[in-house]
């Protein structure tokens, strides 16, 4: 209702603040979106977000595959 009322008495505050919250989930989307298709990449360390990330060992590597794959497996445990 608030959202509503603001349009008509042109309250900015309320008008930023929507924009600011709808910003921040299209950007946290764009971010889920990028890690899933580099965690379920063939080759992790080819994709964008670990190309410069030269302190990252083979070991690393595995690491963070095998806590995705646990994660994933977790998240879809909860959601049945």
């Amino acid at each position: 209702m608030d959202l509503l009322i603001s349009k008509f008495t042109n309250d900015i505050t309320i008008l930023q603040t929507e924009y600011t919250v709808n910003n921040r989930q299209e950007k946290l989307w764009l971010l889920i979106n990028s890690l899933v298709d580099a965690f379920e990449s063939q080759i992790l360390t080819n994709h964008l977000l670990f190309k410069n990330c030269n302190k990252l060992t083979f070991t690393d590597y595995k690491k963070l595959i095998e806590s995705y794959k646990l994660e994933k497996e977790r998240l879809i445990q909860i959601y049945r």
